[in-house]
């Protein structure tokens, strides 16, 4: 995704990290050469947030994983643990977001055996760890689903609606926001994204 882990090593101290109004979008191909019984995490947006004083907000991730690069190098034994969004989280803040992910997984594979997820896979749940107003895109085919408590599916027909709440939450948390959600015809598949606000009057309704 955009940024492989977010955290903290606990012999440096480290402030508070924001990623805000960012995206990502491609295909990752990942090959778990790691010894078997150890998880490699893939994230559409983040592969490992574990920096309490991180916080994700405004961010999306449009993306095709595929837990294998080859048949030559392909291991059964080799597991990628992925999250559409993020690929595990522990500790840190997360609001106001989606992904679409669609999971190529191989045949012989375990990651679609519970080790995928539409949004984060390896949510801990914790009072460290917060995920709100999350949602994740679904289309006929797709077997995606998501743990994460209020993470909410939508489709294609809903993608204005969810645009709108989006900006209802940058319009409620930040008065000043560079940034707000629209539909843009032949980008992100008709899916909203992320535009400078001088370049959308502030009236233009996401339809």
């Amino acid at each position: 995704g955009l940024v492989g882990m977010l955290g903290a090593d606990p012999d440096i101290e480290v402030g508070p990290v924001v990623l805000r109004n960012s995206f990502s979008s491609g295909i990752l191909h990942v090959q778990n050469d790691s010894p078997q019984g150890t998880l490699l995490f893939l994230g559409g947006m983040i592969g490992a947030l574990r920096h309490a004083e991180g916080r994700i907000e405004n961010c999306y991730a449009v993306s095709s994983m595929r837990d294998y690069v080859d048949e030559v190098s392909y291991d059964p034994g080799h597991i990628v643990a992925m999250g559409g969004l993020i690929g595990t989280m522990d500790a840190g803040k997360v609001y106001n977001g989606y992904a679409a992910t669609q999971f190529d997984l191989h045949a012989g594979s375990l990651t679609g055996r519970g080790f995928s997820d539409a949004l984060i896979w390896n949510f801990s749940g914790s009072s460290a760890a917060v995920a709100e107003d999350l949602y994740y895109y679904w289309k006929e085919g797709w077997t995606i689903s998501t743990e994460i408590p209020g993470g909410e599916r939508f489709t294609s027909a809903e993608a204005g609606s969810v645009g709108g709440r989006l900006n209802t939450y940058v319009e409620t948390n930040s008065a000043d926001a560079l940034m707000r959600w629209t539909l843009i015809e032949g980008r992100q598949n008709g899916l909203p994204a992320l535009v400078n606000n001088s370049n959308v009057p502030a009236d233009t309704p996401v339809k």
